[in-house]
């Protein structure tokens, strides 16, 4: 983690004490994998993530369809399949909610491409093995059968099963030219077995979370809403937000030169994540999404909330986010830190961090300001991608620097 460059690793000799106990961080961002590395607990054996929340409902699966358990234990689901349920589970009233969504409407759309090609490429290879066995068995028949005659003199059944072995060559050639992905299926472990699943709640109240499969790593949790009838399945639906959180607040035990950056933060501070990238929109926020996390901050009583994230506006500290904004941090003492690839200007209320080289150069984006409204621009330094923690999903290599939607 690069800590000279931009003074910290001064700042937090001279200062030792300060390590960010009970500072409690909001990253406002695509969302924290709760499951990664140097983002699991803090130097004093405190939880580092407090809660995970999907402000913009890109993970809402509706709850609403209430069915009973039969004689055997099973519960009918939405799709009509049949779900065994644990008879080790208490439920006084005897009611389940059901409902359904597709993992590829969870899971980022980078997990999503790479998954679809994994299953492209072992579906080719299946598909070749089983052309290269239908060809091998015709030309062993061909051996055997094919004389002067043709196949007019092979007996009656050997025709037939040459002709099974056409039709087989045929209808694989016809799956390999139509092949089409339908996405992942999750439905418990053997499927259909709803009992072999772990009970989750809310993730404040247990910090509980799960992977949906070995295979793809990608970390969920959940929240209740509105007495069941809403189900939030929070996914990160891009990796920068748990490298932010990395950045501003990881911490190794194994590891303290991989600690976040934030001067006296990474040790102790927690986090709160608020996914404010929408999976359905490419990661783009939402307005809403940044009013319900706005609303999460202050529930949460944070003491400084982080947003990289953002772009251009064509009208500068204007509108409804900006005065919500401005609220919080005036009205509640809250400080707000965004980055200036995200423009300065965004917001007036707002420290701007820029991106440094330790040769005192600046990136472009981080060069910003004054700006159009008057505002001077960069306050503080912090690095913008750096050896810092990323989703479990994603393949464990250094971050680049990504512009965001």
């Amino acid at each position: 983690m690069p800590k000279s460059g931009i003074g910290a690793l001064e700042f937090m000799k001279e200062r030792p004490t300060w390590d960010g106990r009970g500072v409690v961080i909001a990253i406002l961002d695509s969302g924290v994998d709760p499951g990664a590395a140097g983002l699991q607990v803090t130097t004093d054996s405190k939880p580092k993530i407090l809660d995970v929340l999907d402000c913009t409902g890109s993970g809402d699966v509706d709850m609403s369809t209430v069915v009973k358990a039969d004689e055997e234990g099973f519960v009918t689901g939405v799709f009509g399949e049949k779900l065994r349920v644990n008879p080790t589970w208490t439920n006084p009233s005897g009611d389940w909610r059901v409902g359904a969504k597709h993992a590829s409407e969870l899971w980022p759309g980078l997990l999503v491409r790479r998954r679809r090609e994994h299953r492209r490429r072992t579906a080719a290879a299946e598909q070749r093995a089983a052309v290269a066995a239908a060809t091998a068995a015709l030309a062993a028949w061909d051996a055997r059968f094919v004389s002067g005659k043709g196949t007019a003199g092979a007996p009656a059944a050997a025709r037939k099963e040459r002709e099974e072995l056409e039709a087989r060559l045929a209808l694989l050639g016809d799956l390999d030219k139509g092949h089409v992905d339908h996405g992942p299926l999750l439905q418990g472990d053997p499927p259909g077995l709803l009992a072999n699943c772990q009970p989750m709640t809310n993730f404040r109240a247990e910090l509980q979370y799960g992977t949906f499969s070995g295979e793809d790593a990608c970390s969920y949790a959940i929240n209740i809403y509105d007495e069941g009838s809403v189900l939030s399945i929070v996914v990160d639906a891009h990796p920068h937000g748990t490298h932010m959180a990395g950045i501003a607040a990881a911490h190794h035990p194994e590891a303290p030169e991989l600690d976040g950056i934030a001067p006296g933060a990474a040790q102790c501070a927690q986090i709160i994540s608020c996914k404010i990238g929408d999976s359905r929109l490419g990661s783009m926020e939402t307005g809403v999404g940044l009013s319900r996390a706005l609303v999460a901050v202050l529930a949460a009583k944070a003491d400084l909330v982080n947003m990289s994230y953002g772009e251009a506006t064509s009208t500068p500290n204007a509108g409804r986010l900006v005065e919500l904004i401005t609220e919080v941090v005036e009205k509640h003492g809250v400080i707000f830190v965004i980055g200036t690839d995200v423009t300065p200007a965004l917001a007036a209320a707002g420290h701007s961090v820029r991106e440094a080289l330790d040769e005192a150069m600046q990136y472009t984006w981080s060069s910003r300001g004054p700006c159009s409204d008057g505002h001077v621009g960069v306050v503080l330094s912090a690095p913008g991608g750096a050896t810092a923690p990323v989703p479990q999903w994603r393949p464990q290599t250094a971050l680049a620097r990504t512009p965001q939607r």
